[in-house]
């Protein structure tokens, strides 16, 4: 497939719905779902959650520490994809711990999704690249991000793994682990 030329820009309050619905496909899709009448319903019950949450985290926008970074076909037409940037305070294993304390801040990318239609065009590596100028506008040299199955992605767009933390992260509940990007 042809790579599409994006159009990045801030997220607004009018965009939840639109990210709720790149989100829920993104992270949900169907195959969780109950075959039969009440698929529907599940599928809105999902997105209504997806929507609420969409909703509050764009209470914080504009914020320092909070960036949501939303991507459209620039030729026009409706949002493609997100990504989610936040700083996050992470707690450190005694290895890592500086002499500042227990606790380190650091960028998390979250949300990364596309509309099925656009995948495997150019948009998550445009809204990577996006989170990375922000996370270096920050003051920052790294990202950190749990997802395994988005690992493979991230190698391919640049990014080294810096450490791995088994530090359990306060926020996530789950090990954070820290990547660098080689135009650091």
């Amino acid at each position: 497939m042809q790579n599409v030329a994006v159009s990045l820009r801030r997220a607004k309050p009018s965009d939840a719905v639109a990210i709720a619905t790149i989100c829920t496909d993104s992270f949900y899709g169907e195959h969780e779902l109950k075959d039969g009448p009440i698929k529907f319903s599940q599928r809105a019950a999902v997105w209504s959650k997806v929507y609420l949450a969409v909703s509050r985290r764009l209470q914080f926008e504009g914020q320092r520490e909070c960036r949501l970074v939303v991507a459209s076909d620039a030729r026009g037409g409706p949002l493609i994809g997100c990504v989610d940037l936040a700083e996050r305070r992470f707690e450190l294993t005694r290895d890592e711990m500086p002499s500042g304390g227990r606790h380190a801040w650091r960028p998390y990318v979250a949300s990364l999704a596309v509309d099925r239609a656009y995948r495997r065009r150019g948009v998550a590596r445009c809204l990577v690249g996006e989170a990375e100028r922000v996370a270096r506008s920050w003051g920052h040299g790294e990202v950190s991000a749990q997802n395994e199955p988005a690992l493979a992605f991230y190698r391919r767009e640049g990014l080294v793994v810096v450490f791995l933390s088994d530090a359990e992260n306060v926020l996530c509940a789950a090990p954070a682990r820290l990547y660098i990007s080689l135009s650091f």
